[in-house]
């Protein structure tokens, strides 16, 4: 038996007075024994670390916290609770408010309640708010009356881009981007083909053939669009005669080729070719890799 006992010893009257040692000895005596009952220290109430959880785009999400006894009671165990705005508030809209009870049964060591975030769409950090415990029947508060719960950002945003015909645009397509990450587009053109304009958000920015989103808050677009290399080809003549090209157009898509015919005046011969090239060939083929002027006599 471990429990803790009391002795108590006391004197009755004596039949004589003999002290000796002897089985004649006076002397009288009682021996009391009583358990004593040792109150057993009420439990202690903490709560436990709050959750990092993402808090949704929408509807409600459940944040879980627990109480805890450091030993079991024999009676149920209330605890008061609330919660505390931090970089999370209930006026942002960002969780519930919640002031309430939670009971522990008896004999048990946690019980667990809940706390509604809500959730949404914005671009924001990682915020914070805190459950603390008030009060408590047929336990103590200890030290850990505290906990704070992270609602994890995990909202995106939506860049939609596009490329029209001569080129590409790369990603491309509604590609989601994380708040506040940033990300490179590249504009690819097709061969014999050239930016002609990129529109962020529909207003241009020029013909470059890279865009970087940078801290992206928002939903956004990006278009490019492409147009031919074209070149010209300007003939001059030196003396008495004429030029005929084919095809005969005002410009000429990149990598075309075209024949150029001189045709000398009556009691005239064609001599050469001058400007961009030389050689007496005609008909000419003439390679449209950049604007060419020639003459010819």
């Amino acid at each position: 038996d471990v429990g803790l006992w009391t002795v108590q010893e006391y004197a009755k009257a004596r039949a004589g007075t003999d002290d000796g040692n002897t089985g004649a000895n006076a002397s009288r005596w009682s021996t009391w024994w009583a358990g004593v009952d040792v109150a057993t220290p009420p439990p202690v109430v903490s709560l436990d670390p709050g959750p990092a959880v993402p808090e949704g785009d929408s509807g409600v999400t459940l944040f879980d916290f627990t109480v805890r006894l450091s030993a079991t009671a024999s009676q149920p165990v209330d605890v008061t609770f609330h919660t505390v705005d931090s970089t999370a508030t209930v006026a942002n809209q960002d969780y519930l408010s919640l002031d309430s009870t939670v009971t522990v049964p008896a004999g048990q060591l946690t019980q667990s309640f809940s706390v509604r975030v809500l959730g949404d769409t914005l671009c924001e950090p990682d915020e914070v708010f805190g459950v603390v415990l008030a009060g408590a029947t047929n336990a103590v508060l200890g030290a850990d009356v505290r906990a704070n719960a992270t609602i994890l950002a995990d909202d995106s945003k939506t860049i939609t881009a596009t490329a029209g015909t001569g080129g590409s645009i790369s990603p491309s397509g509604a590609v989601s981007v994380a708040c506040f990450d940033s990300l490179q587009f590249q504009i690819t053109p097709d061969p014999g083909y050239r930016v002609a304009k990129v529109l962020v958000n529909g207003d241009s920015v020029g013909t470059m053939t890279a865009w970087t989103f940078t801290d992206v808050t928002a939903n956004a677009t990006i278009e490019a669009s492409f147009t031919p290399i074209l070149y010209t080809l300007t003939l001059t003549s030196l003396g008495v005669g004429s030029f005929a090209k084919s095809p005969d157009q005002p410009d000429y898509a990149e990598g075309s080729l075209v024949d150029v015919t001189a045709t000398p005046g009556a009691g005239f011969q064609f001599v050469g070719w001058g400007g961009d090239t030389t050689g007496s060939a005609n008909p000419l083929g003439v390679l449209m890799d950049r604007n060419r002027n020639l003459t010819g006599q």
